[in-house]
Parts: C-alpha cells; structure tokens; sequence
C-alpha cells in the first residue's frame, strides 16, 4: 500500500486537512478514524487473526470469557454480545473488533509512546465510506438489532464456523464500522471507535489493496520514520497529549510521572 511519509506534527495535520478536503458526511458521523501502530510492517488486523501472536479458537475463547467472568465482575445481560465483544476488547481478549479513534493526535500518541525501533504508521479511514462498500449503506450500523450485517458480524463471534443469517440478512463478508458501546472512561478518553470483520479474515491492506476506497482516497496510510518518531513524542507532550490525558486513571498518571521525572 502507498504511504505518505510523516517527519513532524505541523506536516501531519497539513496532510490530513488535504486529504479530507473532499470527503463528505452525515450530519451524525462527521470525522475520520485513524489506527496507530508501531510498526508499520504490520497491516490493521483484529487480534484474534494475528498469526503471529498464536492461532486462536474465537468460538470457544468467546464462550468460557462469557461462562466464567460473570463470578468476578459485572456483566451485561447474556444476550447483548455486542457489549460482551466490547468488553472482551477492552480487557485484551483476542476479538475480530479493531480499535480505530476519532481523534488524530490521539493515534499519533499510540505511535510514537513505545521503545521500538521500526517505522512508524498511522491509517486514515472514512468509516462510512467503508461500510457502503460492505454493508452498500452510508451508515453506522446499530450493533444490538438481527437487521444488520454490522450486528450480524457480532453474532459470528460466538458461533462455531458457519454463515450467521437472519430473515435473509448475512454477515457480511468485508469489515464494517461500527459505533461503540463505552465499558470504560478510558474508551471515552481515547474517543474509541471500531470495525468489526466479517467472513474475510485478512488485514485491512490485503483486502483492500487493489479497491476503490483506496483509489477514492478514503484509506490513506502515513509512516513516521522511526528516526522522528522520539521528537513527535517531545511534540505531542508540549500539545497536552500525554498518558493521563490518554488513560485518564492511576495507572496513566503513574507512567507520566515515571517517564517525566526519569534523569
């Protein structure tokens, strides 16, 4: 996939404002998602699908974090699996949901704040863009009604190996954005949004590689060398960008400090 290469935080906004200059909204979904990763060898890919990290059995991982977690903390109801799917997300359970944020500094910061020493990468998507091409609507699915190929995707989940149809609704096969459903202060601090795939189990670059919303500018790749990316880190804490703005909580307070007063 082509990419813009990104060297300071003026030039990355600079090229997010062309880039979007043309797209079009909903009154409702005004605002790209961006991913942030910190290696830019590593397409978008929902970590349940991570070879790399293991094979995983989604169908029984999903079920015993559902049958056990109920006896050591509060659950929703059985039947709300898209809020069973958030919270797994959440807690790092291995799901098909992908973390994306509204929030452009925000995934700079999940960029640059690691001690890696690769390049750099953050994706640009038009979320409704996304779902006319999967689910042919310019909308954000609602995740707990059987009419959606967005809710459909949550279903599969659950379930062993086979399509998920209902009243001639399937699961669709290319990712779909979806709104989220917050299960913690840290989601609303990081202004969390998701996809959710479908029957195709590639990333997110080998899906799309070759595909429209590539070619129509609505899935758009930046890399930051790994050379700036410590500067880009300098930068963003001078903008009030830090870890207890980003994980508003103890433990986020805790790595400010610790890394602020590090000699």
């Amino acid at each position: 996939m082509n990419f813009k290469t990104i060297k300071s935080i003026n030039e990355y906004i600079s090229f997010i404002a062309n880039d979007t200059r043309d797209w079009q909204y909903d009154d409702n979904y005004g605002s790209p998602w961006f991913r942030g990763q910190s290696d830019s060898s590593l397409p978008p890919l929902p970590s349940v699908y991570r070879k790399h990290d293991g094979v995983y059995d989604e169908f029984n991982l999903t079920r015993t974090f559902r049958e056990r977690s109920s006896t050591i903390a509060d659950t929703p109801n059985r039947s709300e699996v898209d809020k069973w799917l958030f919270l797994m997300q959440h807690n790092g359970l291995p799901t098909r949901l992908l973390d994306w944020t509204e929030s452009s500094l925000i995934a700079l910061f999940f960029t640059v704040n690691t001690d890696k020493s690769c390049d750099r990468a953050i994706w640009m998507l038009h979320p409704l863009e996304l779902n006319f091409y999967s689910i042919k609507e310019r909308v954000l699915p609602n995740t707990w009604t059987l009419n959606n190929s967005g809710c459909l995707n949550f279903h599969a989940a659950f379930r062993t190996n086979h399509p998920v149809c209902e009243k001639g609704v399937t699961e669709s096969t290319l990712p779909v954005a979806v709104p989220a459903s917050y299960c913690h202060s840290r989601m609303f601090a990081q202004k969390s949004c998701f996809t959710i795939h479908g029957t195709d189990k590639r990333d997110f670059e080998s899906i799309f590689c070759n595909h429209e919303i590539v070619e129509n500018g609505y899935f758009v790749k930046y890399v930051i060398p790994n050379s700036e990316a410590y500067n880009i880190k300098i930068e963003l804490m001078s903008l009030g960008i830090t870890y207890s703005t980003v994980y508003p909580d103890l433990e986020g307070l805790a790595k400010e400090l610790k890394e602020r007063f590090k000699n």
